[in-house]
């Protein structure tokens, strides 16, 4: 038997390492087989759309979920889950009527481009795919974290082998397409068959208040990855530089599954607020060293790793993944977390509006001069100025410095050693 905190961060760990490998592997593989850029844009595209339309509304419903399990019983739990179930089904089902009904008019909006190709493949696949996408936060709220694990091998593995395949014996975009119709659909039959049929009821008014809080912040802090991408697609209309800039603007895997871990099972967990602190620090102390290093080799190296591992085509590609490495410096400050933890939402809500200006401002300034590498640096950073001003404020509204959830030191003098790295990486090393 799993034994409880397996439960917890290290289980969500591995789940998520599992995930971002995969989707590693599977973008490496199609780079090194000769598949065009245009079709690896398009392949982009599919994660894109999903994030797109999901982030906003599964963010926020999760978040608030995982914030409102840990004071229920099993019982009232699973009864809550169900009509979770109920609102995801509706969701998925009015977006994707959405989309058919915007027809081609649907890849400008979202993606900036006016003439997407088979478009409403796209627009199936998301309806198929979101119901499975969400399966790991039920798992995660019901504690299962075994079944997590074995969900997150076998979907990922299917997951590389339906992308390949088509371009292996010949085929293209098309067909890959239609094999990840196919795959989203057996996985929505076992989600369904497992999670059941859902309660036909909607959660009670307190849950819809604090949701919408999330969900409004979740939009607001989503809205500049989404805008970065879409600004690509609209200044160069074609698929194949949204994959050269998609394949650059990745944070590190283990960035996302070490701070999001944390960050997730924060807000579950039945913990005090002068407990999740230290336990907030206690895991950015464990884990700021090796991800501080792994940072600063990775500066140093990208522009000799990319073209070994996804060919010449992406060499420009590392100088935007070098700058998104500066987002672990915003990261591994977790005082969103603490402002969830202390359900002061409005405050988010108004700070998540000022970066989303700030970004789309500073995104479209710095384009004409850098290019795409400027997209980058605007969202780098307003996502700084959201840290700081949080805080700033649970400083000084809240009495909780810094140094209660942060190894202050320990951060300033590998942060110190990230930004030399940044710097000697980029404009020294290499022509």
């Amino acid at each position: 038997m799993v034994p409880k905190r397996i439960s917890s961060i290290p289980g969500l760990q591995w789940y998520r390492f599992i995930r971002y490998s995969f989707l590693l592997l599977t973008a490496i593989l199609l780079a090194q087989w000769g598949v065009s850029t245009t079709d690896i844009g398009g392949y982009e595209l599919i994660f894109h759309l999903l994030y797109v339309l999901t982030f906003f509304w599964v963010n926020g419903i999760f978040q608030s979920v995982l914030i409102r399990s840990r004071r229920l019983s099993d019982g009232d739990r699973n009864e809550f889950l169900g009509r979770i179930w109920f609102l995801i089904l509706l969701f998925t089902a009015f977006f994707t009527l959405l989309l058919w009904l915007l027809g081609s008019k649907g890849g400008w909006i979202l993606f900036g481009i006016s003439d997407l190709r088979h478009w409403h493949l796209y627009v199936l696949l998301f309806g198929l795919s979101v119901p499975p996408l969400v399966y790991e936060y039920f798992l995660l709220a019901r504690n299962q974290i075994r079944d997590l694990l074995v969900w997150g091998a076998v979907s990922y593995t299917l997951h590389i082998v339906v992308t390949l395949t088509p371009f292996l014996f010949g085929y293209g975009l098309q067909e890959m397409l239609w094999g990840h119709i196919g795959l989203s659909l057996g996985r929505f039959l076992y989600v369904g068959l497992d999670l059941g049929w859902p309660r036909l009821r909607f959660p009670e008014t307190s849950w819809w208040t604090a949701s919408a809080h999330l969900t409004l912040y979740s939009v607001l802090g989503g809205i500049p990855i989404a805008f970065d991408t879409w600004l690509v697609g609209y200044m160069s209309q074609a698929e194949s530089e949204i994959a050269i800039f998609r394949y650059g603007a990745r944070e590190l895997p283990l960035f996302m599954i070490l701070l999001g871990s944390v960050h997730l099972i924060v807000l579950s967990d039945k913990d005090r607020l002068d407990e999740a602190l230290t336990r907030i620090r206690k895991q950015i102390q464990r884990h700021l060293p090796f991800l501080a290093v792994l940072s600063g080799l990775l500066c140093l190296l990208s522009p000799l790793l990319f073209p070994l591992l996804f060919t010449e085509t992406f060499s420009e590609s590392a100088v935007i993944f070098n700058v998104y490495l500066l987002l672990l410096l915003s990261r591994l400050n977790l005082s969103h977390t603490v402002m969830m933890r202390l359900e002061s939402y409005k405050i988010m809500n108004f700070v998540a509006f000022i970066e989303v200006f700030l970004n789309v401002i500073l995104s479209v300034w710095w384009v004409q001069y850098w290019g795409w590498v400027g997209i980058a640096l605007a969202t780098v950073v307003a996502y700084l100025f959201e840290k700081l001003f949080f805080t700033l404020w649970l400083y000084y509204k809240k009495q909780i410095p810094l140094n209660m959830y942060l190894p202050v030191r320990s951060y300033l003098g590998y942060s110190g050693l990230v930004v030399i790295c940044f710097i000697v990486g980029s404009f020294f090393l290499y022509d």
